[in-house]
């Protein structure tokens, strides 16, 4: 079993922005796996959840209901939840990532929060890095010289929405080999990915 946890901000004010790119990941999950169910609340583990099958791992979609800063709280929530069935291996955090530029996707392991306090928030309730996350980079040319915090917080236009939408078609692919083929696969295919 795997919990794939996508980071963002509640709230109709957060919608449709850079920030929230990890639940817009999640969403596109759900929609291209038909096994997934709709996504509803789940109020023991903090998020709107889903559940489905990819190559017959049985596979858990959250969007937490709580802020960024606090994303920890709800993911540990959700693994407390599923008791013994999550291991840090098995739970993978989709999320955005200014330093990497628009359409790029890394996939990494026991790395570092980088200054991304919903990863960090998430390091500091379980006193570990070693998890899964799968990176999607909303940095681009044109941005450079807006700071990272109001960057991600910028309403997604309809040219970005539509590269955007191709980016999370390749993060479920990704999802896809990681899920049956392991890290080091799901890393190389990401890598092969350019930026738009």
């Amino acid at each position: 079993m795997k919990l794939i946890i996508g980071l963002g901000n509640p709230g109709e004010k957060y919608e449709n922005t850079f920030h929230n790119i990890g639940f817009l990941a999640v969403e596109k999950m759900a929609e291209l796996e038909s096994s997934f169910s709709e996504f509803r609340c789940f109020s023991q583990c903090q998020a709107d959840v889903s559940e489905g099958k990819i190559d017959d791992e049985k596979i858990i979609l959250a969007k937490p209901y709580t802020f960024m800063n606090n994303s920890g709280e709800a993911v540990l929530a959700m693994v407390n939840y599923f008791k013994n069935k999550i291991k840090s291996g098995d739970l993978i955090i989709v999320h955005d990532d200014s330093d990497l530029g628009l359409g790029k996707i890394k996939v990494s392991q026991g790395s570092g929060s980088a200054g991304h306090r919903g990863v960090q928030s998430i390091v500091d309730k379980f006193k570990t890095n070693d998890f899964i996350r799968i990176r999607i980079g909303i940095g681009k040319e044109s941005a450079r010289h807006i700071p990272a915090e109001k960057l991600v917080l910028k309403k997604i236009s309809k040219k970005d929405a539509k590269a955007l939408d191709k980016i999370f078609t390749r993060t479920a692919e990704t999802v896809k080999i990681l899920i049956s083929q392991g890290v080091s696969s799901a890393k190389e295919y990401a890598g092969q990915q350019k930026t738009l």
